[in-house]
């Protein structure tokens, strides 16, 4: 395992997490079974370096919806294992209303 990344919605308090692992094993598949969040997810990033997601490799959803819903200025957003998101809802939420109508 290379990374564990937790997305907790502000909005709805649900969990995603996503295991960033080098390549899929049953070691993998176990540990993810064990996450206590409302929905897992398995991504494979097997570049070298220290890079959190490779836009290229391969996400699978293990349980769960795969996604967490968080409301922006109103607006409803699935936000997924690799997608990207402001981590701080609140500056999302300011950075939102900057935005010219």
């Amino acid at each position: 395992m290379r990374h564990l990344v937790v997305r907790a919605s502000r909005s709805s308090g649900r969990t995603l997490a996503t295991l960033v692992v080098r390549g899929e094993s049953p070691a993998v598949a176990r540990v993810a079974a064990t996450l206590p969040a409302d929905s897992v997810a398995i991504h494979v990033n097997n570049r070298p370096g220290d890079g959190i997601l490779d836009p290229t490799g391969a996400t699978g959803v293990v349980r769960g919806a795969g996604t967490v819903t968080e409301v922006v200025h109103g607006v409803r957003l699935a936000v997924g294992p690799t997608d990207f998101y402001q981590t701080n809802p609140g500056v999302a939420e300011r950075l939102w209303a900057e935005l010219p109508d």
